[in-house]
């Protein structure tokens, strides 16, 4: 208890002093008052969350204000709330009676400590909440961390520990789950979407043909970005003959002068500006229209033939 003060039949001068003399020249009546030392609730909070008093029912609201002075034997009604990705466990200290409750009554009869445990389990890809989306066959980090769990598996991948660290390249859409287990039965999960970006489907056509020197659309070619927006660049190459816009899907193609009949590869490379670069090939077969020698002039061609080589 604290001492507030004198009253009644004292000199002003005693005031709140703990000593007072009284001069007892009549009959007097003295009051001293008392009142009670007030005892202090303090919280602690482990893990994300919070613990808070009801509005209008005092101070607490840990973390930011975890310790308060109250009367003797006041009630004192606490709320533990947990945050996203965390999940409330229970009550220690001498809250402990209160078990996995949210709500707890602390009587205070004595100075008090009281600890609330959260359970946290959060997931990440390349650093982030997700989702992501990364290029085809490429590798994201997975990484996860934890509080107060007494075990974290991910799934899939089977990967185990309260944090840790993962990674493998991915050719399909997967979402990875995180679930941690803690006392008193408590179990949290947490997932994060990886997307995909699908490669360019190409085609080069073909087999094309056609007569030396002269010229043949490219028409068979085909080229589709699967994903929504995708802008795609072309980038044709021969091994012989012309293109004449070699950076267009369709281009036309001039056929070289060949000795006879030859086949040119050409290849149709396509960049979606995020996966690697894709390619197909085109056989064209450039065929030679050399005229041969008739009847009528077999007699001609034998005499230049011979006179060459004489």
């Amino acid at each position: 208890s604290n001492f507030i003060g004198w009253s009644g039949a004292v000199p002003i001068s005693c005031g709140a002093n703990l000593s007072c003399t009284i001069t007892m020249d009549t009959a007097k009546n003295v009051t001293a008052t008392f009142d009670l030392k007030p005892y202090n609730l303090g919280v602690v909070v482990t893990g994300s969350g919070s613990v808070k008093e009801p509005v209008g029912g005092g101070n607490i609201n840990c973390p930011s204000d975890c310790s308060e002075p109250y009367p003797p034997n006041t009630s004192i009604a606490l709320t533990a709330s947990a945050i996203p990705d965390s999940g409330f466990i229970g009550w220690g200290g001498d809250a402990v009676s209160c078990g996995a409750n949210l709500s707890c009554t602390i009587t205070m009869d004595n100075n008090k400590s009281v600890t609330a445990k959260f359970l946290t389990a959060n997931i990440k890809a390349n650093g982030s909440d997700g989702p992501i989306t990364i290029p085809y066959n490429t590798a994201a980090i997975v990484s996860w961390t934890s509080t107060n769990a007494n075990s974290c598996s991910v799934s899939p991948g089977g990967w185990t520990g309260l944090s840790g660290s993962q990674t493998g390249n991915l050719i399909s859409q997967t979402t990875y789950t995180l679930t941690c287990l803690g006392d008193n039965g408590s179990s949290l999960s947490d997932s994060v979407i990886v997307s995909v970006n699908q490669p360019p489907i190409v085609d080069a056509g073909g087999p094309y043909e056609v007569d030396e020197g002269n010229t043949i659309n490219l028409s068979g070619a085909d080229a589709s970005g699967p994903e929504a927006g995708d802008s795609l660049i072309y980038d044709w190459s021969c091994t012989g003959g012309s293109l004449l816009d070699s950076s267009i899907l369709n281009p036309d193609y001039t056929a070289p002068s060949v000795s006879s009949d030859t086949n040119y590869t050409c290849a149709l490379l396509v960049d979606d500006g995020i996966n690697p670069l894709v390619d197909d090939l085109a056989t064209i077969t450039v065929k030679d229209v050399t005229i041969p020698p008739t009847p009528s002039n077999w007699w001609d061609l034998f005499r230049a033939l011979w006179k060459e080589k004489k």
